[in-house]
């Protein structure tokens, strides 16, 4: 029986998908990356691939959400800066700006004021030595000192150093201070200017009455431009003319009050502390008779420290023509004036001064400081005699020998 042979024709073999292909390529990297496969199983070497595969698309995706949302980083912790350390003091905290300069710190540097005298490099509360003594800050009581650690007290100590340039260039503005700090700038110059306030200053600070000055602090200040007719004429100055008219009635009220005599006015109309120590010539004591009798009656306080010149019967003289004065500073004065004092009416026009100061300050010499304390004690003793004779009231005579300096406030 003949076989039939059945004719074999080779069936072509289709190519496989793409899909198919990446699904085996897959495969055989899962089987050479499976163990004993002979790869790199370690888990340095996974974990580097598996960067590797992570697509750049999905990585942004997810960065781009979080920078989309984040919070803006805090600030960094603030610095805690500690200010005053080499002065003693450690004021801790947070300070705002800049660090405070070296003349802040150290106030006895003082770069830009030039060289000072050396009797002139002393603080506020010490005072200027001048002529052998040492010059505080005012001779008058109920003076309030400024703190020298203060702004205020450089600004016035400058403007004293340089009172003549202000003099000249803050003629227009001066006179608008306030009436506080134009008493403290009077002390002030008396203590540091070289020559004290002249007329010129005294005309650019006070260019109308004031009834808010009470005290007038012109130590030192007494010299050929300044003298006690020029004060005088200063301080009592002329009204203004009939034909010139009022603004209001109010005014012409307020000018009434002030008249104090025919045809003048007065410039402090409440001046209660008034010093003229240490003037810088010899003033006579006749103008101090004219001139006591032309301020006005409300002086309580009156300094004549340093006087020299003296005249017959001046004291009992100037007693009559100062009947309100409560406090008396005769420091460094010649002894006939201490001679003088004891024949004035302690119970009469003085028998409300309370306090009599007559201390020796400075380079006096030893002789002539005995000379004077004798007198003084001498004084001391009439005058409570005096009081005590006729009741009157209780007077504090101070010099040298006190201990306690809490009769003057300086």
């Amino acid at each position: 029986m003949v076989k039939r042979h059945k004719p074999k024709f080779p069936k072509p073999t289709p190519d496989p998908h793409a899909y198919f292909k990446k699904g085996s390529a897959c495969a055989a990297k899962a089987s050479s990356a499976a163990p004993g496969a002979g790869g790199n199983t370690s888990v340095n070497s996974i974990l580097a691939r598996l960067r590797s595969e992570a697509t750049i698309k999905e990585i942004g995706s997810i960065y781009q959400g979080i920078l989309e949302n984040a919070a803006p980083p805090p600030p960094p912790p603030a610095r805690r800066i500690v200010v005053g350390a080499g002065m003693g003091g450690r004021m801790r905290g947070r300070v705002p700006g800049p660090p405070p300069p070296a003349s802040w710190l150290y106030p006895e540097v003082q770069g830009d004021q030039g060289p000072v005298e050396v009797n002139q490099q002393q603080s506020a509360s010490e005072g200027v030595l001048v002529r052998g003594v040492q010059h505080p800050l005012s001779y008058l009581p109920g003076m309030t000192p400024v703190d020298d650690r203060r702004l205020l007290h450089y600004a016035l100590k400058a403007m004293s150093l340089r009172w003549e340039e202000h003099i000249l260039y803050d003629q227009h503005w001066l006179q608008h201070l306030p009436p506080n700090v134009k008493t403290l700038l009077l002390s002030y110059i008396a203590t540091y200017a070289p020559t004290g306030v002249t007329l010129s200053g005294l005309k650019v600070l006070f260019k109308c009455p004031d009834e808010d000055i009470t005290t007038l602090e012109l130590s030192r200040s007494l010299n050929a431009e300044l003298m006690l007719p020029q004060l005088m004429r200063f301080l009592r100055p002329k009204k203004r003319p009939q034909a010139e008219v009022s603004a209001s009635w109010e005014d012409e009220m307020d000018d009434r009050k002030e008249d104090t005599g025919k045809g003048y006015t007065s410039l402090f109309p409440n001046l209660t502390h008034l010093s003229l120590a240490y003037p810088d010539v010899p003033v006579p004591f006749s103008q101090l008779l004219t001139f006591a009798a032309s301020v006005p009656p409300t002086i309580t306080h009156l300094s004549l420290a340093g006087w020299a010149e003296h005249t017959p019967d001046g004291m009992k003289r100037l007693a009559r023509n100062l009947l309100g004065l409560k406090w008396l500073d005769v420091s460094n004065c010649h002894w006939v004036l201490y001679e003088q004092l004891k024949d004035v009416e302690w119970c009469g026009p003085w028998r409300n001064v309370e306090t009599v100061v007559a201390r020796q300050h400075g380079d006096v010499p030893p002789t002539l400081k005995a000379a004077r304390d004798l007198r003084v004690r001498e004084l001391k003793k009439a005058i409570r005699g005096v009081r005590n004779e006729r009741g009157g009231k209780w007077c504090n005579v101070v010099f040298d020998e006190d201990g306690d300096r809490g009769d003057i406030a300086l």
